[in-house]
């Protein structure tokens, strides 16, 4: 069924950072009665419905009362963006129930994941963090400053890489921890990967390219062409300076690059610097719709122990 030929048509905008749900000409009572059901919802045009892609998956259970389910085609990549944000928050509420037992921290699960390889020694908190983060399909390290969270990013993108699942790594960080992801991807590899900083477009031949935050806005087409090259994975460093999300500047393109990606990564050791609300933003570019509601579930009775244990 193609898009003019159905009742309800769900795909992005070209921002990639909202839905945009479009209906027929018979349906448009339907449409504005489900608009006025979404978390901020508001009919953008006669037949349009134009959300923030948070709102739309926090609200997503209202398409259940859709007339016409049999007629609703939804665009490809949001559909998959959907379906992996609701199985991995499944995944996500399971390990916060159950923790992962010490068993599967073992040395010889993490080498077989890294593969032959990785080259680079590992502490015991870094591979108890790596085994975490592989067990999910996005995830996040809130390690303290000097943890070594760089190291385990490209343990994870190597592990992904073994399992054929990515070929190339986009790290979005400061300046000033260039040098630092230039000197781990040599360390960490046996054979180091091309790691290149972005010049005036994508280098087409790296496999891992770091760009800053300040470029993202302007280089936000070349980059999305760039990680749709290959299948890919991103990593941002210091996250907190996106924690603005949709309504900055660094975080709306980061929230537009994310769903282009097979793994979403955030590493931060200093995730809300003026409060807990910082980490909705954090949380719903790794966890779209749901990351933003554990936070605000986590914080809402006021108790910070509890809120930092989420």
């Amino acid at each position: 069924m193609t898009p003019e030929e159905s009742s309800l048509h769900i795909g992005f905008d070209v921002t990639r950072t909202k839905a945009v749900l479009r209906a027929s000409e018979q349906c448009r009572s339907d449409l504005t009665r489900i608009a006025a059901r979404f978390p901020g919802g508001g009919l953008t045009g006669r037949l349009t419905l134009e959300l923030e892609l948070d709102d739309f998956l926090v609200g997503i259970d209202v398409l259940a009362d859709w007339p016409y389910p049999e007629s609703v085609v939804w665009a490809d990549e949001l559909s998959a963006l959907v379906g992996e944000v609701l199985d991995d928050a499944d995944r996500a509420e399971q390990q916060l129930q159950t923790p992962l037992p010490e068993a599967e921290w073992d040395d010889s699960a993490v080498e077989a994941a890294l593969g032959l390889a990785w080259r680079a020694d590992l502490t015991e908190f870094q591979r108890r963090d790596i085994t975490r983060l592989l067990s999910l399909q996005h995830g996040a390290n809130f390690s303290v400053p000097g943890a070594g969270k760089t190291r385990v990013g490209l343990a994870v993108y190597a592990a992904m890489r073994e399992r054929g699942e990515v070929r190339r790594l986009l790290v979005v960080s400061p300046k000033s921890a260039y040098e630092a992801w230039l000197t781990e991807s040599e360390l960490c590899f046996k054979e180091p990967p091309l790691t290149t900083v972005m010049g005036k477009s994508p280098d087409l031949r790296a496999e891992i390219l770091i760009v800053n935050y300040e470029r993202l806005d302007r280089s936000l087409a070349s980059l999305a062409s760039w990680l749709r090259g290959a299948p890919s994975m991103i990593i941002l460093d210091e996250a907190h300076r996106m924690k603005l999300g949709a309504q900055g500047t660094y975080g709306s393109a980061c929230m537009a690059l994310g769903p282009l990606t097979r793994r979403r990564l955030i590493l931060t050791g200093t995730p809300a610097p003026n409060g807990a609300r910082d980490l909705e933003n954090l949380l719903s570019f790794v966890w779209p719709g749901h990351g933003r509601r554990v936070v605000t579930q986590a914080v809402a009775g006021g108790d910070l122990a509890h809120a930092s244990a989420v």
